[in-house]
């Protein structure tokens, strides 16, 4: 081997490097989140490679220490990680900890040191608007309480907007214990933005009750609050299964042609499971007439294997339909489906 003592030497800095990278993270104070005054980067942070340049073992095992600690902790190299390191790869990466730690355990007083880093005019906007998210993203009946009451008392917009925008990502958690508070802001609140944001985040839930009000909304009379438009314009974000029995009421009782008929069979084809097959199949073949745009745009967004299967099925010759000509219009969209799968999969590869 060649200048083995050259190898070894890098090899003693490289892991010394790690060490600092690791000690630096896991020094900042356990109590109390830093202000913005007293955080000054040290020589050892200045000195370590940035989350995107370093070996992905090495990212790693920073994170894996990171996650150790308690959550004030990690809460505190999350806020180092953009404030002092300047590395938005690693505060990233450090904010996925940060909401898991959350979601096991929300103590009091990590509600009350979160909600004063938001109140506190020293951080900045950027960093405080990055905490709100951090509340959003941990999506507890406790992060949900203190989003909800900052969209009500913070002055600054571009604060309130962000808090605002979280609510409305809080569908994307799926938790149903959420949809009290949201159901009970759909109900009390006039503020245009907010109730946006709140139609949004029910309809991502999914909950029944929710979906009722929001189909109730939508294709209800228009009020001067304009939840009719707040809700109509969080349809496309159900997806959920309990949203199929009110869906599945609005779609058999709405006349085709009418925007109830279409929206709702729309979101029944994209929920696409067995009670929403049942539902299309069903209309489907007791209907007089209906578009025939229509019935060949559901069978081509037909994604799901049961509503797939249901619909070949349903497309053979002997099964009854009111209409046959609807069943037909299934059959050649179908046929056309397949003719094109088959052409693109014997397409040979371009040759470069």
């Amino acid at each position: 081997m060649k200048n083995p003592p050259k190898l070894i030497a890098v090899t003693i800095l490289s892991l010394l490097g790690y060490a600092v990278a690791v000690s630096a993270d896991l020094a900042s104070p356990q109590n109390a989140l830093s202000p913005s005054s007293t955080a000054q980067p040290d020589a050892s942070v200045q000195s370590q490679p940035k989350f995107s340049e370093m070996k992905v073992q090495d990212r790693n095992a920073i994170l894996n220490e990171i996650g150790k600690q308690d959550v004030t902790a990690i809460m505190q190299s999350w806020i180092n990680a953009g404030r002092a390191e300047h590395d938005s790869t690693k505060q990233l990466m450090i904010r996925s900890l940060l909401v898991g730690a959350i979601r096991q355990k929300t103590a009091p007083d990590l509600l009350a040191q979160m909600k004063a880093f938001i109140a506190d005019g020293s951080n900045t906007v950027r960093e405080r608007q990055g905490m709100i998210a951090v509340v959003g993203g941990a999506a507890t009946l406790e992060s949900e309480s203190l989003l909800i009451d900052e969209t009500r008392i913070l002055a600054n917009k571009d604060l309130r907007d962000s808090a605002i925008g979280e609510l409305g990502r809080l569908g994307e958690s799926k938790n149903e214990n959420l949809t009290p508070a949201l159901e009970q802001l759909w109900t009390t609140s006039h503020d245009q933005q907010l109730l946006g944001s709140v139609a949004k985040a029910m309809a991502g839930i999914g909950k029944t009750s929710s979906i009722q009000m929001l189909l109730d909304a939508s294709f209800g009379p228009q009020d001067k609050d304009n939840r009719k438009g707040a809700a109509f314009g969080a349809l496309d974000d159900i997806d959920s299964s309990k949203a199929v029995p009110p869906l599945a009421t609005l779609f058999n009782k709405s006349a085709p042609g009418t925007l109830e008929f279409q929206m709702s069979g729309d979101i029944l084809v994209k929920i696409g499971d067995a009670p929403a097959t049942q539902a299309i199949i069903s209309r489907l073949k007791n209907l007089d007439d209906i578009d025939p745009a229509q019935v060949k745009k559901w069978t081509q967004d037909a994604q799901t294997t049961t509503l797939r299967k249901a619909l070949t099925a349903a497309a053979d010759p002997s099964v009854p339909f009111r209409n046959d000509k609807i069943r037909q219009i299934i059959q050649t969209t179908l046929e056309e489906h397949n003719r094109s799968r088959a052409a693109n999969q014997q397409t040979p590869p371009v040759q470069q």
